[in-house]
């Protein structure tokens, strides 16, 4: 993932493609083992890749290919196209990964009855990211008029982030917030902890 600068127009930026990587669970196991099978549903407007979960020896190398000619798209994500496609293409309760980006509670109200309807079909997981250069901006001392709104903005930012992540737990859907640099960490942490359930 490419980190942008830090932009006043940041929270109008077009989002990339959302991915959905999905794992059927296992019941009452603790690791990862080869019973596991991984997919790949990517989208925004439209659906772009799809692997149907599997767990061959080369389904990872599968997945790393279609993510690497996967193409950025500044349209609005279609979070409607996902559950139909799901719903046709993932068979049996899955842990459904989800990685995208809600940048106002706006964005979330408007698809949360369709990640709602997801996850009543499969365990989904949300997972989106903290703005670390924000965070960092948040940190600096503001010296001016000017810097001290464009300061209380970005606080707010982040406190809506933080919301976002609330409403989506309220709802009984799995979150994680996370810096973009603790992904795999947090994502693996949840993952374990889901398994062990």
């Amino acid at each position: 993932m490419t980190r942008e600068p830090l932009h006043e127009d940041a929270l109008q930026r077009p989002q990339p493609p959302r991915l959905c990587h999905q794992h059927e669970p296992r019941h009452f196991q603790h690791r990862p083992e080869k019973n596991d099978k991984a997919g790949l549903i990517t989208f925004s407007d439209k659906i772009g890749s799809t692997i149907k979960a599997d767990r061959k020896a080369n389904q990872l190398n599968k997945i790393l290919h279609a993510l690497y000619n996967e193409k950025e798209r500044p349209l609005e994500a279609n979070y409607e196209l996902l559950y139909h496609i799901a719903r046709k293409l993932i068979n049996g309760r899955s842990l459904i990964l989800l990685y995208t980006n809600f940048e106002s509670m706006y964005a979330l109200e408007r698809v949360l009855p369709h990640l709602r309807r997801i996850n009543n079909f499969h365990l989904l997981v949300v997972i989106f990211f903290e703005n670390t250069e924000i965070q960092d901006f948040v940190k600096e001392e503001a010296k001016t008029v000017e810097g001290i709104y464009t300061q209380t903005m970005a606080q707010n930012y982040l406190a809506e982030k933080s919301a976002i992540a609330h409403v989506l737990r309220q709802h009984g859907i799995q979150t994680i917030l996370t810096r973009p640099e603790d992904l795999s960490m947090n994502t693996v942490n949840k993952y374990l902890e889901l398994v062990r359930i």
